[in-house]
């Protein structure tokens, strides 16, 4: 299993170019850009992780 994090190092926003090879993680990114609209839908990532055999692990 392989743990990464990603923290920005300014207060703005930012955009994060995700290299994923073979194409795997598509459709984990288009089904947040559908059902995660502001930050109390960020409680759906986990499940949405899971449905595409993705884990999420508390920082620590």
């Amino acid at each position: 299993m392989l743990l990464h994090a990603f923290k920005g190092a300014l207060p703005e926003p930012a955009r994060v170019l995700v290299l994923d090879v073979p194409a795997t993680a598509e459709g984990f990114f288009r089904e947040i850009d559908r059902e995660v609209k502001s930050p109390s839908d960020h409680s759906k990532i986990p499940e949405i992780g899971r449905r595409h055999q993705m884990r999420f692990h508390a920082p620590g």
